[in-house]
């Protein structure tokens, strides 16, 4: 897990096209500010676009619905690597109305 002391550490990590999505839960938990460009990020897994779609600001809210639709305009720069094969898919358990859902283990 990376580093998200600070406002700066989290958006320094937010230009990191293979972000985890437990980074991606620490910094949407932490940094309100920040709910945009974590709805953006190309690894935002799809429980915290949809708990963003319903509960986020308006644009984050804006960012999710779009990418949930598949109609968002922002391409990643680096698309993510397929997974294995062989790894199974996780179940994400859905988002509370407060906070995100965390993403797997």
């Amino acid at each position: 897990m990376i580093d998200v002391g600070t406002v700066e550490s989290a958006q320094f990590a937010l230009c990191d096209p293979a972000l985890t999505a437990a980074d991606l839960y620490a910094i949407a938990t932490k940094y309100p500010a920040l709910w945009s460009q974590v709805a953006n990020h190309p690894q935002a897994y799809r429980d915290l676009l949809e708990w963003f779609a319903k509960s986020g600001d308006p644009a984050s809210r804006q960012i999710a619905v779009a990418r949930l639709r598949g109609t968002s305009p922002v391409t990643p720069a680096t698309p993510a690597p397929p997974a294995p094969a062989d790894t199974p898919t996780p179940t994400i358990t859905s988002p509370t109305p407060v906070i995100p859902a965390p993403p797997p283990p």
